[in-house]
């Protein structure tokens, strides 16, 4: 629900300070009542946030205050001994949020681990015993795109010779789309027509076997056509030569080390 972490926010500081006020005025007295918060306050920033934690370690100093602080209950001058102990209620509660902040990340990467493993051995699964090579492709595809958090993700194929080596040069228009996941059908009938080769950005991937790792496509292109207004390209070749010297300088300069 939407609200479920608000619901149980104020619900649960109204129940613990109801539970805690009768256990001090009829069970026993109470020495630091505050640290029966803290449950609730570890339970809100685990499951709803540091947001709601953080309302809940205010709203918590709050009751603690009116409540429980001598005298009875309200609004009372702050003695050193009330503010020592405020603040160690506060000290307390921050080092909680600081377990619970760390559990959650441990949490929330061991189970990115669970589904890549997940992922992964359904891939290997299927290349044993997919005989669809669209839907094997297809499988991979997406993998690849949720593994990554990419938009997008496609594969391009080209002929081999029976020896498994490439039939004819990376550039031209031997490959053809394979599989993409991510894209409308639109621009996969688009995709499927275009004549696709190493050129551009997927020339160091073709040439050398580089792999790009790209921020912003759009920057690259912005340089390609800065060199291109520099040098005053004029044929077709000379220009795919430019675009391929500087994607493979741009591959290379995004390379670590």
């Amino acid at each position: 629900m939407p609200f479920s972490g608000t619901v149980t926010l104020v619900g649960g500081i109204i129940v613990m300070t109801a539970l805690i006020w009768g256990c001090d005025h009829f069970v026993v007295g109470l020495v630091n009542p505050g640290v029966i918060y803290l449950p609730l306050v570890a339970m809100l920033a685990y499951h709803w946030g540091p947001r709601h934690a953080i309302i809940a370690t205010l709203l918590q100093l709050c009751c603690v205050y009116v409540f429980f602080l001598p005298p009875a209950v309200g609004l009372k001058p702050l003695t050193s001994q009330s503010v020592v102990e405020l603040l160690t209620l506060a000290a307390v509660t921050g080092f909680v949020l600081v377990l619970v902040q760390l559990a959650r990340e441990r949490s929330a990467a061991a189970e990115r681990e669970a589904q890549r493993s997940s992922a992964l051995n359904r891939v290997g699964a299927a290349l044993t015993s997919e005989l669809d090579e669209a839907r094997l492709l297809q499988l991979v595809a997406q993998t690849a795109r949720d593994l990554t958090g990419a938009e997008f993700a496609a594969f391009t194929l080209r002929p081999l010779n029976e020896l498994g080596q490439p039939l004819g040069p990376s550039e031209g228009s031997f490959f053809h789309l394979a599989s993409v996941v991510g894209v409308t059908q639109a621009q996969e009938q688009l995709l499927r027509r275009l004549q696709l080769g190493g050129e551009g950005l997927l020339a160091p991937i073709f040439r050398q076997g580089v792999p790009v790792r790209v921020a912003d496509a759009m920057a690259l292109m912005h340089d390609v056509e800065l060199m291109h207004r520099s040098v005053g390209v004029a044929t077709a070749d000379t220009s795919r030569k430019a675009t391929r010297r500087v994607a493979f300088d741009y591959a290379h300069r995004s390379q670590p080390g």
